[in-house]
């Protein structure tokens, strides 16, 4: 099977990218059902929380790079005195990549430590 029609069965290149920095698809929903039933999907989360640190570890790579291409279209920005500066607009969006991935990262620390600490 060739790569193109992997893609097209699996959702494509854009969903395989989001399942790559995107842990929260392996979870599950411990807040509906029986109560049987929230304890196992509860017990299944404690499990995958070791998935969370490898995702931590990718959205700190990216934020790092989000912040390098901030710093550089920011140092080109300077340099153009005009008044629509592209650079500035690239810097900008960069900057909100980097800040949104921060987010990201307080949520996966925040839900690692909940599930490695939390023993219900």
């Amino acid at each position: 099977m060739n790569s193109s029609m992997a893609h097209s069965r699996n959702g494509g290149l854009a969903n395989s990218f989001v399942r790559h920095l995107w842990p929260f698809g392996l979870f599950k929903d411990a807040s509906r059902g029986t109560r049987l039933e929230r304890a196992a999907a509860y017990r299944h989360n404690r499990r995958m929380r070791t998935q969370l640190p490898v995702y931590l570890k990718k959205w700190l790579l990216s934020c790092s790079i989000a912040l390098l291409f901030t710093a550089r279209f920011g140092e080109l920005a300077a340099g153009v005195d005009s008044t629509v500066n592209a650079f500035l607009l690239i810097a900008a969006s960069f900057g909100v990549v980097f800040t949104l991935g921060v987010c990201v990262m307080f949520v996966l620390t925040y839900a690692y430590l909940y599930l490695t600490y939390n023993d219900h």
